[in-house]
């Protein structure tokens, strides 16, 4: 018989293994504690590859910081400021929605706006938090530790293409989080940033989108000719564009009064022999590729990888819209000019792109043209406009390859995108800034444009729904943009951690001093609609 330790002491012990069950007191009925499965789940472990992992818990899961996993500052230690012992909760959410609001409506996508948001309020220590970004709004909520939440919202009415308000704004997100700036500085710069006016002038942006429009046409086949007339016809749209704007008319409409001019265009300039067939089409096909929403197309991609499937269904919505209102325009175009007596034989005109050298020049070309017409600084012309080029010899490859033209642009598009994001860090901005120019110069679906262009005019059966599927081709651009931020974000988070660790070693950052808090932008009213 074995003896416990209470039976030293002269106390029964009923741990022997020769002493009666009947004999031993019966155990107390306690109940079992009801477990959840999802709780039961998050504290069981769970053998995988050889190692033990446990499952995050619920707790984990709603942790605002697990936003940043596979962004640029996942696993950044973040210079964390006792901001809000000195501001409210509520100025610091105010100035979360004002940076939302600026980042969506200057053309960043959605995650972006996640990550910035999640990374501010990491650190000025205002969590936990919830944060949640709709079709055009924004909410958000912080719920103290002895108080009542607080939540807030701001809706987006308004969506442009502003790649330069996006870098100033990737830079005052940085001087926050790597920096450590406190609410009252960043809101000034904030603020700064809303108020600034465009960096270059409307004249100066038509000029630019009209050389982009000339390096379009020459690289689907284009001559010259055909070249200069895709120079005039692209400002006399985007005039068109402008004051149809300034009156409010929605952008179906706008997009359906261009692609009617365009498309009228065409046919008259066959019919008087200013241009041949080929010509007329490339022209043609130049100005209605950059009709279409090419910043859209590249944050809708994004959104609907990465989770924001109501996000990403409301700018398919508008980018559908914008190409219903392409083609309508374009075939009522032709429905007004179907009276002249033009014969148009697809079968007997190529349109050959150019060589490898000339189209690498027109396509560094058109990048840096593209750069002004989406008002970017000039610093960023050089980068883009090589990272133009280096997506042009991955699709000349791949198509050489005996790849089809849809594959081809999608690994093109992946090897840009890998490169502008891994540069974007090392430039302190957004990826954004680069690859947007850069794909607009290389990747656009000129020659097959121009092809099905071709077919319609002379009524080829099919022939609408063949341009369609050609302009609809343009989403695997963004799909392959998406795959090379991915694959990059690791090399670039390694650039940001390195920036971090030079500024822990080389500054050396004396107290900050309490500021008197200044109103937010939305509340102040710098930036109206």
């Amino acid at each position: 018989m074995r003896f416990s330790l209470a039976h030293r002491f002269g106390m029964p012990s009923w741990s022997g293994e020769d002493t009666p069950a009947s004999a031993r007191p019966p155990r107390p009925l306690t109940p079992r504690p009801v477990v959840s499965r999802a709780v039961g789940q998050a504290t069981r472990r769970v053998r995988a590859g050889g190692r033990v992992a446990r499952q995050p818990t619920a707790q984990q899961r709603r942790d605002a910081r697990d936003l940043l996993r596979g962004s640029i500052y996942d696993g950044v230690t973040f210079r964390v400021t006792p901001a809000n012992q000195h501001y409210s909760a509520r100025e610091i959410l105010n100035f979360c929605l004002d940076l939302g609001e600026l980042m969506l409506t200057a053309g960043a996508d959605t995650r972006s706006v996640e990550v910035a948001v999640v990374a501010v309020c990491s650190t000025w220590n205002l969590l936990p938090m919830e944060i949640d970004l709709a079709s055009e709004s924004i909410y958000l909520m912080y719920t103290p530790a002895d108080g009542q939440p607080i939540v807030t919202m701001r809706v987006i009415r308004t969506e442009t293409s502003d790649l330069g308000r996006v870098d100033r704004l990737h830079r005052v997100v940085e001087q926050v989080v790597l920096e450590g700036t406190g609410l009252a500085e960043a809101t000034r710069s904030l603020s700064g940033v809303a108020q600034l006016p465009p960096r270059w002038g409307p004249q100066v942006m038509t000029v630019a989108t009209a050389v982009l429009a000339v390096s379009v046409a020459l690289q689907c086949g284009g001559s010259p000719r055909a070249a200069l007339a895709a120079f005039l016809l692209v400002c006399v749209v985007t005039e068109v564009s402008l004051l149809l704007s300034r009156r409010g008319l929605p952008a179906f409409f706008a997009a359906g009064a261009q692609a009617a001019i365009a498309g009228a265009f065409a046919t008259v300039a066959i019919y008087t022999e200013l241009l041949t067939a080929g010509g007329a089409a490339a022209s043609l096909a130049a100005c209605l590729v950059l009709l279409l929403p090419h910043a859209s197309i590249v944050t809708f991609g994004r959104d609907a990888i990465t989770g924001f499937k109501a996000t990403a269904a409301s700018r398919s919505i508008g980018i559908g819209l914008v190409i219903m209102g392409i083609l309508f325009g374009l075939q009522l175009g032709l429905s007004l000019t179907r009276e002249l007596p033009v014969q148009v034989d697809p079968t007997d005109i190529r349109l050959h792109p150019l060589g490898l050298g000339l189209a690498a020049l027109a396509s560094a070309i058109a990048a840096s043209a593209n750069c002004i017409a989406q008002g970017s600084a000039a610093r960023v012309i050089p980068a883009a406009a090589l990272a133009c080029v280096l997506a042009q010899l991955v699709l000349r490859g791949c198509l050489h390859a005996g790849l089809g033209n849809t594959e081809a642009t999608f690994l093109a598009a992946t090897a840009l995108g890998a490169a502008c994001t891994w540069w974007a860090a090392r430039q302190h901005t957004s990826a954004t800034v680069y690859a947007v120019p850069a794909f607009c110069g290389a990747l656009l679906p000129a020659l097959p444009v121009a092809d099905s262009l071709l077919n319609l005019v002379a009524h080829t059966p099919n022939s609408g729904w063949r341009l369609a599927i050609a302009v609809l081709s343009t989403l695997s651009i963004g799909a392959g943009l998406v795959m090379g931020g991915l694959l990059a974000t690791g090399g670039a988070r390694r650039v940001v951690r390195s920036r971090v660790r030079s500024l822990d070693t080389a500054i050396e950052r004396p107290e900050r001093t309490v500021e008197s808090p200044v109103p937010s932008v939305g509340a102040s009213g710098v930036y109206g609609t």
